[in-house]
């Protein structure tokens, strides 16, 4: 089985890797176990392609890496300009940040 998830016989019964760590418990019924590995490969191959989403800052459509992508090219440039050491608000009221 090709992909991050693979089905491994453990002790007489099956389980679910990703790379040398074990995912869940042990199961007997392989078919089981191989509809799971084929599940969790599909998610993570779903969450890896590239897909539209609206920014989180503005709200324009633009074609997201992933989940971590989250702001459009432009509002990101705009947050670039932004100074780093200014004040920052807190729920205690403004404070400096530390240089």
């Amino acid at each position: 089985m090709s992909g991050d998830y693979e089905v491994r016989r453990v002790d007489g019964t099956y389980a679910i890797f990703h790379g040398d760590e074990q995912i869940g418990k042990s199961c007997a019924p392989l078919d089981y176990m191989l509809d799971r590995a084929w599940a969790l490969n599909r998610k993570a191959e779903r969450a890896r392609r590239p897909k539209n989403r609206a920014c989180l800052t503005c709200g324009e459509t633009f074609l997201s890496e992933g989940p971590h992508n989250r702001m459009c090219k432009s509002c990101r440039a705009k947050g670039d300009d932004l100074v780093p050491h200014g004040p920052a608000l807190s729920c205690r009221g403004p404070t400096r940040v530390p240089a």
